[in-house]
């Protein structure tokens, strides 16, 4: 009998056990091969039940290890209802909405969308709904914790339906790529600033710029550019973005003791609350509604220079991501720093130079047009004294003797200006020699004695020593003495005095000149304006004292390039006292000089022979005082108005000597210089040019393309005829 039959026996024993019937009786045998087959069974049961417990712990762990992954992964999961209802998340997309674990369920995802993003996403459910597939978009999301803006990628899948006809949930991803989007953005960002930079011209221009581009951060809106000052370290608003006009005019300055200025000093970025800032800084920014703040120090060369504020009406929070878009936005001031101080300093020279240039012209075509006009006055008068017109009276002659003395006081201020401009393009050199001090003294107060005579004024001189000698330029430190003389007499009244008085100091190895005058003063205030070129003191002694103003400030520079110094000494209604000091060796052999200057008037000798003279001149009237005078003489005068006209007579007429203006119609005399020397036939002939425009380095330029000579106007005739005479000879 098989197991099964004993089975079948064994169940149908019970049965009837059960119902009261008469037990079929099972055999001693057929128990024990029954109760063998039970304890079989019990093994193989008790095995598969130990491999069921093993394949439950398995699937656990797996089960636990993917749930492990689900929550960690970097990617946000969600399972949605079709009506945007959370059901389902990871830890990854709690964390994203920053909201705790496990409180999203039937919570709407649209309430975590900027307003933008709720039409995309609502958009992206219905595409999906319809062609129950998988759809693809980008959303904006505000993170709850810090209300932080993130930009996140989103594919999401159809879950169906049992018949497969509806999409009955929606799995979702999210993938945080606000890094990208941020690096993107700030690259569009450096990008169009690099651009609109290219225009700036300045630093308030280029802040402008930078600001903007700061406020296309989102957290930005407004903010401004402040300038220290390198001295007082005041801030001054130097651009601005965003603000009302009311709180700009409470904040476009900042003194160096104000909270503003000592942030700015700290050399630190700050980000905070405008709550956490210092109480005098909080009332400010709370009128304006500003939130959150930055403050970011400006630098230049390792110095703290300015700071840039920014700001937010909105935000009271500035995300780590746009601290570094700031950061990096902000940084570019420091190169356009560098760029426009270099920028800068070429486009001040290039301007220093043009200008340089033009003020040279201005001045060489104002020195021609007055030189003109004037030369033509003096050549007359000079003319008309000499006899040259027919004999005049005394009263003609002291009337002659006033315009040759106004002329020669306009020549005067006109060399003033000149003088200035040759040392302000460094074209003065100095001609030092050897020379006796008294001397030139003593020509000196000659030169203003007649002008303190009219006012009635005693002239003092007092030198330490007889025999003092000194290197220097003679005209230069003659004309020092003398400006100073004439501002002494000048601001002196009727019956006063003036003074000079020379004396050395052998340990400072220096020789003082002292003019002084007992005449108005000079107040301490004033003193400090005292060499300063084209400036007079004050409206009343503008109208009261005539001159320019250019005497004390050409008698600083030449006194500079003597390597000397002056100094005044000067209390109003007490008088001045100018000292200039010059260095002096103290070995110079001392000398005896004649004190006495004995003037020589020259005496005008006709020529024992017929000389000819081509002057080219256009002014009419310079050219027939010229011609009078010098034909009265005895010489041959033949006059050219055009450099055409003196080329032709430079061949035809065959002249002894050229008098030869620049400044000619048709060709000017430089170039007319050039064709004569270039040419055999009138090479050999003597050229004297004279010209009005008697600036640096015109002579040099005149003798360097081939001028014997050079005169500059207003010329007087007496010195012409001297030249004359002597190339003649020659």
């Amino acid at each position: 009998m098989s197991i099964d039959d004993i089975y079948a026996r064994a169940e149908l024993s019970l049965q009837q056990r059960t119902n009261g019937q008469t037990e079929v009786m099972i055999h001693a045998d057929e128990m024990t091969a029954l109760l063998q087959a039970l304890s079989t069974n019990k093994i193989k049961l008790e095995t598969q039940n130990e491999v069921l417990r093993q394949t439950q712990d398995a699937f656990a762990a797996l089960k636990n290890r993917y749930f492990d992954l689900y929550n960690f992964t970097p990617v946000a999961y969600f399972t949605l209802n079709i009506q945007g209802d959370i059901l389902e998340t990871n830890l990854r997309a709690t964390q994203l909405l920053g909201i705790k674990p496990y409180f999203t369920k039937n919570e709407s995802l649209f309430s975590y969308l900027t307003k933008p993003s709720q039409s995309v996403f609502h958009q992206h459910i219905q595409t999906l709904c319809q062609q129950k597939n998988r759809q693809l978009c980008e959303l904006e999301i505000i993170c709850a914790v810090n209300k932080e803006l993130l930009y996140v990628r989103v594919e999401s899948l159809p879950i169906l339906s049992g018949d497969n006809t509806q999409v009955d949930k929606i799995f979702t991803s999210f993938t945080d790529i606000s890094d990208c989007k941020h690096a993107e953005n700030l690259l569009r960002i450096q990008r169009d600033l690099s651009f609109n930079l290219i225009t700036a011209t300045d630093l308030s221009s280029a802040s402008q710029q930078i600001l903007e581009a700061c406020c296309q951060i989102r957290e930005i809106d407004c903010g401004g550019v402040y300038l220290s000052h390198p001295e007082s370290g005041d801030l001054s608003l130097i651009a601005h973005t965003g603000l009302t006009d009311t709180f700009v005019a409470k904040t476009h300055y900042y003194p160096a003791n104000s909270v503003e200025a000592q942030l700015t000093q700290a050399g630190h970025s700050l980000y905070a609350h405008f709550k956490d800032l210092p109480l005098a800084r909080i009332a400010c920014l709370a009128s304006e509604g500003l939130q959150a703040t930055a403050i970011l120090p400006i630098q230049n060369e390792g110095k703290i220079i300015g700071a840039m504020q920014l700001a937010s009406h909105i935000y009271q929070h500035i995300s780590p991501n746009s601290r570094h878009a700031i950061e990096t936005i902000a940084n570019k001031i420091h190169g356009v720093i560098a760029h426009l101080s270099a920028e800068d300093a070429n486009r001040r020279k290039l301007s220093a130079e043009i200008a340089s240039r033009a003020k040279t012209e201005f001045i060489a075509n104002m020195s021609h047009e007055l030189r003109t006009p004037l030369n033509s006055l003096l050549i007359l008068a000079e003319g008309l004294q000499e006899g040259t017109y027919g004999e005049l009276n005394s009263r003609q002659q002291h009337f002659l003797h006033v315009i040759e003395e106004s002329g020669r006081h306009l020549l005067s201020l006109i060399n003033d200006i000149l003088d200035l401009a040759k040392i302000e393009a460094d074209k003065v050199e100095l001609n030092l020699q050897l020379l006796a001090v008294e001397p030139v003294c003593q020509a000196s107060l000659r030169l203003v004695r007649q002008m303190a005579h009219q006012k009635k004024q005693q002239l003092h001189f007092d030198i330490a020593e007889i025999g003092l000698m000194l290197y220097s330029d003679e005209r230069r430190l003659k004309q020092i003495l003398v400006n100073l003389l004439n501002n002494a007499i000048k601001f002196t009244p009727v019956k006063g005095t003036i003074g000079l008085k020379v004396h050395t100091n052998a340990a400072q190895k220096q020789i003082f000149f002292t003019v002084w005058d007992t005449g108005i003063g000079i107040s301490l205030e004033d003193q400090k304006r005292l060499f300063t070129a084209f400036v007079q003191l004050n409206k009343k002694e503008n109208k009261e004292y005539e001159g320019t103003g250019l005497g004390l400030n050409l008698v600083y520079h030449l006194v500079k390039l003597h390597g000397g110094s002056i100094n005044v000494a000067s209390e109003p209604l007490f008088g001045s006292h100018f000292i200039v000091g010059l260095p002096w060796q103290t070995d110079l052999e001392k000398q005896q000089t004649n004190t006495a200057l004995i003037e020589q008037k020259h005496t005008v000798i006709r020529p024992a022979t017929q000389i000819n003279i081509l002057l080219v001149e256009d002014n009419i009237i310079t050219a027939q005082g010229l011609c009078d005078y010098l034909e009265n003489i005895g010489y041959n005068v033949t006059l050219a108005e055009t450099g055409t006209q003196a080329l032709q007579w430079a061949q035809t007429q065959a002249p002894h000597l050229i008098l030869l203006d620049i400044q000619l119609p048709e060709l000017d005399g430089l170039s007319v210089t050039q064709q004569i020397r270039a040419n055999v036939k009138t090479a050999h002939i003597p050229i004297v040019i004279l010209t009005a425009m008697a600036m640096p380095g015109d002579r040099e330029k005149c003798l360097a393309i081939g001028a014997t000579d050079y005169l500059s106007k207003p010329i007087t005739l007496k010195h012409l005829i001297t030249m004359i005479e002597r190339l003649c000879q020659t």
